[in-house]
């Protein structure tokens, strides 16, 4: 999503970070004393608010952190009455996340889109096509024996197709 958004609105101001990054800056403003300063309290908002898109991949992860959770909460809110857009990746349902009611409403009010496991066929789709943007061709035989022997991690089976082209040279 990140990309695509770059790609087709470079103007647009996208942030794009890990829950455990949200965490970290959020603990690190935490830990200077600077939370409740001008300046710490400033500078977090800045980054996560004065965006045109924000994405946070494993909101899960903000589960037993009562502290960021309310402070996702307020930046959820912030961009939302600004119009701004929110994408978050979970490895669940929002229904199933143990999380503040505020929070699991807002997420559920959004649009829901479930990734399913790739089948064989979308599996060899995926190899020939990120063998097609690294300017490589790859045999049907072989991306039909890559996506049978992978598992149904997208990571792992682009990790199979680099080591193969990297063998290929």
């Amino acid at each position: 999503i990140f990309n695509d958004l770059k790609k087709r609105s470079p103007k647009k101001k996208v942030l794009y970070v890990t829950s455990e990054k949200f965490y970290d800056d959020f603990i690190s403003i935490i830990r200077s004393g600077k939370a409740y300063s001008e300046n710490g309290t400033t500078s977090f908002k800045n980054r996560y608010r004065n965006v045109d898109v924000l994405i946070i991949d494993d909101v899960q992860a903000f589960q037993t952190k009562q502290k960021s959770m309310e402070e996702l909460f307020h930046t959820f809110n912030d961009l939302y009455s600004m119009k701004k857009q929110i994408v978050l990746s979970s490895d669940r349902q929002p229904k199933d996340l143990d999380m503040d009611d505020r929070l699991r409403t807002r997420f559920e009010g959004g649009l829901l889109a479930e990734v399913l496991i790739p089948d064989i066929e979308t599996k060899i789709a995926i190899l020939q096509k990120k063998a097609e943007n690294k300017k490589q061709i790859l045999p049907l035989d072989v991306a039909t024996y890559i996506a049978e022997h992978s598992d149904n991690n997208v990571r792992s089976l682009e990790g199979m197709l680099n080591k193969v082209l990297f063998s290929a040279i």
